[in-house]
């Protein structure tokens, strides 16, 4: 993977912060959201049909747990849109967990012209019994986009 910079959580979200340690790796949403509530401030889950899955006062989260290492992470161009037009006035972190990292961006502060648009099969839905395989747009996030946050056991 390469040297890269560490990021760390604060009552913000997701900015240089001090260390924190943590036995053990991500392996569901449910570990993520946790960690994130025990260590920054004034952050709350939302509603299960919400379009994002916690938020600040100052910005909005979308969590994807991977089990396997990409160079590259996607988020469908759908999401991507729902999630910048919720936002409003927000910050609009996308963050992905893998093992004990999060990945994480500002999706505001990425310039779509610069990143690459693809069309993938991909299932309908992953949280619902529609698996059906269709046609979907993603956005490719390049691992230079992201941020990381390292749990060190």
């Amino acid at each position: 993977m390469g040297k890269v910079k560490e990021y760390y959580l604060n009552s913000d979200g997701f900015y240089p912060d001090e260390l924190i340690e943590v036995q053990g790796d991500f392996e569901s949403e449910s570990d993520v959201r946790d960690y994130l509530k025990s260590k920054v401030p004034d952050i709350e889950d939302t509603d299960e049909m919400c379009h994002y899955d916690m938020e600040t006062p100052k910005s909005i989260i979308e969590i994807k747990v991977r089990r396997k290492f990409y160079d590259k992470w996607l988020i469908e161009e759908f999401k991507y849109n729902k999630l910048i037009e919720l936002s409003n006035e927000k910050a609009c972190i996308y963050v992905v967990a893998y093992k004990n990292k999060l990945y994480w961006c500002d999706l505001k502060k990425i310039d779509l012209s610069q990143i690459e648009r693809i069309v993938m099969p991909c299932p309908k839905s992953t949280d619902f019994k529609n698996n059906e395989i269709i046609d979907k747009v993603n956005y490719i996030l390049p691992m230079s986009k992201m941020k990381i946050h390292s749990i060190h056991n």
